[in-house]
């Protein structure tokens, strides 16, 4: 069985909050993959239908989750929404794809945590990005990043708002809100 994970968030403003958005991807090929396609193509069209896509998203969305956690002052954050949906690439293997919406607190009295908790094998990996005026915070440095940080098992990660970018921005009109 071939299996291959990834996990990117990317912190943002929109509209009035600060908001993680959280995809995460698995692609399953070999004999699981054949039994998950005979499982759910109910039709026998050699495809996902849109509710079959759907079954076999929900269904699949947990594992493709995996062990991603995001918490604020230690207590755990439930997404605002989610969405998960399966596709078949070709006759045995499928790819899955699962949409979370966290909104994250915007006082600066809290730690936003995120990260994986790693099974055994498993070799999934985690992403986090941000987007001007949202800082991220690692390992002690204070930076916007637009390129992602890859994160190991048990890093944390905070975000905060540069106030002066975010002054430039509300300045010249570009804010949202």
């Amino acid at each position: 069985m071939n299996q291959a994970y990834k996990v990117m968030a990317t912190v943002k403003i929109a509209g009035h909050q600060v908001v993680m958005d959280v995809v995460a991807w698995q692609h399953l090929s070999g004999h699981r993959a054949k039994r998950l396609i005979a499982q759910f193509d109910l039709n026998g069209s050699q495809k996902f239908e849109k509710a079959e896509g759907a079954l076999a998203g929900n269904r699949l969305a947990p594992e493709t989750i995996g062990g991603l956690f995001v918490a604020v002052n230690g207590q755990g954050l439930v997404p605002q929404s989610a969405q998960s949906k399966a596709v078949r690439i070709d006759r045995d293997s499928i790819e899955v794809m699962a949409l979370l919406r966290y909104v994250l607190p915007t006082t600066n009295t809290g730690e936003v945590t995120i990260g994986l908790r790693k099974g055994k094998g498993d070799s999934r990996g985690l992403e986090v990005s941000c987007l001007p005026p949202v800082l991220l915070l690692y390992q002690g440095a204070q930076t916007m990043r637009l390129k992602p940080i890859k994160l190991r098992s048990g890093d944390r990660v905070s975000f905060g708002i540069d106030m002066d970018a975010f002054g430039w921005f509300s300045r010249r009109g570009l804010l949202p809100f």
